[in-house]
């Protein structure tokens, strides 16, 4: 499963966005559940754009699952949540994975770096990229000292050629980017078996549309 933000949501949750490309790249070995939205933070706003508000029902509902992938924390930086600092930011993503644990602690997580910011147009991301290295600092950090999996977006998308125009968004060749790294990665780690349904014995693949929750 892919708990993330616009950036793994976009384009409307369909074959072109990241985490579907992920399960073309696995040859449909993985089951690729998409349950990412516009606008989702860690810990800031209500219902579904807050993270830690609905990460254990989304976990039960997809129920069996191998991975989590948590891809979160741009939206964070946001001047109405604040601004908060990286720490604030870092803080967010470990409630998140206390959670994921408490919920079922044989799913591996897997935690996203946030994808480096271009030249935002989008006020309300006003110096987001000052702050932008301290948490995937945080994350790097957070992620050693829990021994979970670690995949660094930030150093793997150049913001130059695959981010949109607002310099926040991943275009195509950015989409392409981060499903590839994280296949490769997962891939090296041998962190699936492939998935399979109740009541058979064939691996299953699919991934999950859901209505669009864009704002």
């Amino acid at each position: 499963m892919v708990f993330g933000d616009s950036n793994a949501y976009r384009p409307g949750n369909g074959r072109n966005c990241w985490p579907a490309m992920l399960q073309r790249n696995s040859a449909n070995t993985l089951w690729v559940i998409n349950e990412s939205c516009d606008g989702r933070t860690t810990q800031f706003d209500a219902g579904v754009y807050n993270g830690q508000m609905v990460i254990e029902q989304k976990i039960r509902s997809a129920q069996p699952l191998t991975i989590v992938v948590i891809a979160l924390g741009t939206n964070d930086l946001k001047v109405q949540y604040g601004p908060p600092d990286g720490v604030a930011v870092v803080e967010g993503v470990e409630k998140l994975l206390n959670i994921l644990t408490s919920v079922d602690d044989c799913i591996s997580p897997v935690l996203l770096t946030p994808p480096p910011l271009g030249d935002v147009i989008n006020a309300g991301l006003a110096g987001a990229q000052g702050r932008l290295p301290t948490v995937v600092s945080g994350y790097r950090r957070l992620a050693a000292s829990r021994k979970i999996t670690l995949i660094d977006i930030y150093a793997a998308i150049d913001a130059g050629r695959d981010l949109e125009n607002d310099g926040v968004h991943l275009n195509a060749r950015g989409r392409k980017t981060v499903a590839d790294a994280v296949w490769n990665r997962l891939r090296r780690g041998h962190h699936f078996q492939g998935v399979r349904r109740e009541g058979t014995g064939k691996k299953t693949s699919a991934t999950k549309q859901e209505p669009p929750c864009a704002r």
